[in-house]
């Protein structure tokens, strides 16, 4: 009898452990970097970053930011703050170790908000198609800091002509994010609906595009900027030829003897650049992959 009585004590003890494992919570708080205050208020989710971020918990900040949610288990999770329509994620820490976070306060248009880096790279040539990946690099150095973001937070503009295949966009620090773009105006005009966050010390805010574009012998391109631009780039395969046009020159920059680059410094919006390239070729991998968001 005394045997059963230990085994039974056993499995209520290794049940309670159990219990305790499955109670255990994320804890953190929520800082609003705009006011240097805590954030209130705002809904915090546990989502399963590998079940299509399906929320798994849910809490809302005290008045001093703090939240803390029950973590069913182990997995791959991330702790997602809304504030002001705007979500903001990290990954979940151990449980009982702080998960804090940082939040913005957000704004349609935000001072401080320019491009350091519009990189078109004339990728290949064949089958009378022209296949381009261009990456925009774009900084949020705002003070006091905000997030730029509404329905249109970001916007391009792609040659008429224009079939995109991909588009992806990415927070500061974080991964990236395939999205829809959302037609803005004329045809050629898209934006992203995706937050320009601050930056976090040297990274920006990410997008790029994937497209292609008829093409037999030589094709004529007019960037325009939507904000200011510190450099506009272009790189292309040693094999084509490249000729700069009306508006700010381009001039040789070279980066890499395996490719050429061409650069163009100080563009803004409402002025258009223009540069035509010719011949055939392909980036090696090397620079392609240096397109990659």
């Amino acid at each position: 009898m005394k045997s059963i009585h230990f085994i039974f004590r056993a499995v209520v003890l290794s049940l309670l452990a159990a219990g305790a494992v499955a109670q255990a919570q994320i804890i953190g708080t929520v800082t609003n970097k705009t006011t240097g205050k805590a954030a209130a208020g705002d809904s915090v989710a546990l989502v399963d970053a590998q079940a299509g971020m399906s929320e798994v918990a849910t809490a809302t900040t005290d008045a001093r930011g703090r939240y803390s949610l029950a973590q069913p288990g182990h997995g791959n999770y991330l702790v997602r703050v809304t504030h002001q329509g705007v979500t903001y994620f990290l990954a979940a820490q151990e449980a009982n170790a702080p998960s804090d976070i940082a939040v913005y306060d957000a704004a349609a248009k935000v001072s401080g908000v320019a491009i350091e880096e519009d990189v078109i790279a004339i990728v290949e040539t064949g089958n009378g198609r022209l296949r381009v990946v261009e990456r925009y690099s774009v900084h949020n150095a705002s003070q006091p800091p905000r997030t730029q973001w509404s329905m249109r937070s970001f916007g391009i503009t792609t040659p008429t002509e224009a079939v995109i295949s991909d588009a992806e966009a990415q927070r500061p620090g974080g991964l990236p994010t395939t999205l829809k773009l959302d037609p803005n105006g004329p045809k050629g005009h898209y934006s992203f609906n995706f937050p320009v966050q601050p930056d976090a010390g040297d990274k920006g805010t990410i997008f790029q595009i994937d497209y292609e574009l008829p093409y037999s012998v030589r094709f004529t391109f007019h960037p325009l900027v939507s904000i200011p631009a510190k450099t506009v780039w272009v790189m292309l395969p040693l094999s084509m030829n490249f000729a700069s046009g009306a508006g700010p020159a381009f001039q040789s920059a070279p980066q890499d003897p395996g490719f050429q680059t061409f650069v163009a410094k100080n563009a803004l919006p409402g002025r258009a650049l223009e540069f035509t390239v010719s011949g055939s070729g392909s980036l090696p991998g090397s620079a392609f992959l240096a397109t990659k968001v």
